[in-house]
């Protein structure tokens, strides 16, 4: 989808050249991840050699050894949480040292997770055997798993074109059926809420396609 446009009775969207009215739209546009400076990172990813998700498949890295990439309090949330699964855990903090805090420190401290605050200057991503990590005062540590947990940009851009309100995270507000503060205008999965997960969706646009349904009934 190219552009979306509110006609007073409905909406004009624009797909591949051609234009499409609708009296409603279903948007479930997702997330961007923001993913760090590293090079190769699209086929890390791919190859599960850097990974996005702990929610998803941090059973995976049951007892490795995991380096978490971090900006700010994100980073430090997901390296506590991966915890359930792996006890030697490193923070790679990227961001400013004041996108910690105190707190933050302490918990990560108490919870025996070692911060590394020295910037990334190259890493060795290769298969079957760890992951390394280069820092620029010529230290080298090598992790079993990597995570990244720099967090996501929504991909909302055809919503707020047309009004629609987000919150303070970007994502779009939706009311309990699914609909953007545009009337007809409904959303749905990431782009909307923070879980990040599939069933979260088809649930949600379960409910959107009800509410759409009811609407083209005049109920």
């Amino acid at each position: 989808m190219d552009a979306l446009s509110s006609t007073g009775e409905g909406f004009s969207l624009s797909i591949d050249g051609e234009t499409v009215l609708s009296p409603t739209v279903l948007l479930a546009c997702g997330v961007e991840d923001n993913e760090p400076a590293l090079p190769g990172v699209e086929r890390a990813v791919r190859q599960t050699l850097l990974r996005t998700c702990p929610i998803c498949d941090g059973f995976e890295v049951i007892g490795k050894r995991v380096g978490v990439i971090g900006g700010d309090g994100l980073g430090a949330r997901e390296a506590l949480f991966l915890q359930t699964y792996a006890d030697q855990l490193t923070l790679i903090h990227v961001g400013a040292p004041d996108a910690l805090t105190a707190d933050e420190r302490d918990r990560l401290a108490r919870a025996d997770i070692t911060i590394v605050e020295t910037p990334i200057e190259s890493v060795e991503l290769q298969i079957d055997r760890p992951r390394a990590l280069c820092f620029s005062d010529s230290v080298r540590l090598e992790f079993d798993a990597l995570y990244t947990a720099l967090g996501i940009t929504p991909r909302t851009g055809l919503a707020l074109a047309i009004g629609a309100h987000h919150d303070e995270s970007g994502r779009l507000v939706v009311d309990e059926h699914q609909q953007t503060s545009i009337p007809g205008l409904y959303a749905a999965g990431d782009m909307v809420r923070g879980l990040n997960q599939i069933t979260t969706a088809q649930g949600e646009a379960s409910i959107a396609a009800t509410a759409m349904h009811n609407r083209l009934r005049g109920c």
